[in-house]
Protein backbone atom coordinates (compact mmCIF):
# COMPACT_ATOMS: atom_id res chain seq x y z
CA UNK A 1 0.00 0.00 0.00
CA UNK A 2 1.70 3.47 -0.90
CA UNK A 3 0.83 6.47 0.86
CA UNK A 4 -0.73 9.76 -0.90
CA UNK A 5 0.22 13.29 0.31
CA UNK A 6 -2.07 15.87 -0.57
CA UNK A 7 -1.49 19.42 0.54
CA UNK A 8 -1.54 23.18 -1.29
CA UNK A 9 1.29 25.54 -1.61
CA UNK A 10 1.42 29.20 -0.85
CA UNK A 11 3.91 31.88 -2.10
CA UNK A 12 4.25 34.49 0.96
CA UNK A 13 5.95 37.61 0.02
CA UNK A 14 7.02 38.95 3.64
CA UNK A 15 7.52 42.70 4.75
CA UNK A 16 10.65 43.83 3.36
CA UNK A 17 13.21 44.94 5.62
CA UNK A 18 14.30 48.41 5.92
CA UNK A 19 17.94 49.36 6.37
CA UNK A 20 18.23 52.98 8.07
CA UNK A 21 20.27 55.50 8.73
CA UNK A 22 18.99 57.64 11.87
CA UNK A 23 21.25 60.52 11.13
CA UNK A 24 20.39 61.07 7.79
CA UNK A 25 16.87 60.38 8.56
CA UNK A 26 16.20 63.03 10.94
CA UNK A 27 18.01 65.36 9.12
CA UNK A 28 15.35 64.70 6.18
CA UNK A 29 12.51 65.35 8.17
CA UNK A 30 13.62 68.30 9.98
CA UNK A 31 14.30 69.52 6.49
CA UNK A 32 10.60 69.33 5.67
CA UNK A 33 9.75 70.22 8.97
CA UNK A 34 8.50 66.73 9.90
CA UNK A 35 9.17 67.09 13.31
CA UNK A 36 5.84 64.50 14.02
CA UNK A 37 8.28 61.41 13.23
CA UNK A 38 11.48 62.74 15.10
CA UNK A 39 11.71 61.59 18.96
CA UNK A 40 13.20 63.82 21.56
CA UNK A 41 14.94 62.50 24.66
CA UNK A 42 14.69 64.69 27.83
CA UNK A 43 17.55 64.58 29.73
CA UNK A 44 18.70 66.37 32.82
CA UNK A 45 21.10 68.88 32.45
CA UNK A 46 22.68 67.73 36.20
CA UNK A 47 25.87 69.98 35.60
CA UNK A 48 24.15 72.86 35.45
CA UNK A 49 21.12 72.03 37.63
CA UNK A 50 24.08 71.67 40.20
CA UNK A 51 25.28 74.94 40.56
CA UNK A 52 22.18 76.53 40.93
CA UNK A 53 21.09 74.53 44.23
CA UNK A 54 21.88 73.29 47.77
CA UNK A 55 21.96 70.80 50.28
CA UNK A 56 19.61 70.79 53.58
CA UNK A 57 19.48 67.82 55.39
CA UNK A 58 19.36 65.18 53.12
CA UNK A 59 17.10 67.37 50.77
CA UNK A 60 17.88 69.42 47.77
CA UNK A 61 16.73 72.63 47.59
CA UNK A 62 16.89 75.45 44.96
CA UNK A 63 18.62 79.48 45.54
CA UNK A 64 15.51 80.27 46.72
CA UNK A 65 14.40 77.48 49.36
CA UNK A 66 12.15 75.44 47.07
CA UNK A 67 12.64 71.50 47.56
CA UNK A 68 13.54 69.89 44.27
CA UNK A 69 11.80 66.22 44.31
CA UNK A 70 13.20 63.45 42.20
CA UNK A 71 16.85 63.99 44.08
CA UNK A 72 18.11 62.78 47.18
CA UNK A 73 20.94 63.51 49.75
CA UNK A 74 22.96 60.62 50.90
CA UNK A 75 26.10 61.10 53.22
CA UNK A 76 28.97 59.17 52.40
CA UNK A 77 31.51 58.27 55.20
CA UNK A 78 34.70 60.33 55.31
CA UNK A 79 38.05 58.42 53.69
CA UNK A 80 41.90 58.65 54.57
CA UNK A 81 44.59 58.89 52.45
CA UNK A 82 48.21 58.67 53.47
CA UNK A 83 50.92 60.72 51.97
CA UNK A 84 54.42 58.71 52.49
CA UNK A 85 57.54 61.20 51.98
CA UNK A 86 60.28 59.40 51.38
Amino acid sequence: MGVSASGVLRRKYPAPQFKRNDEELIQWLKERDMYDYVQTEEKVDWRSLKRTISTKGDMVVTEDGEIVEGVTVVERPPTFEVEVEE
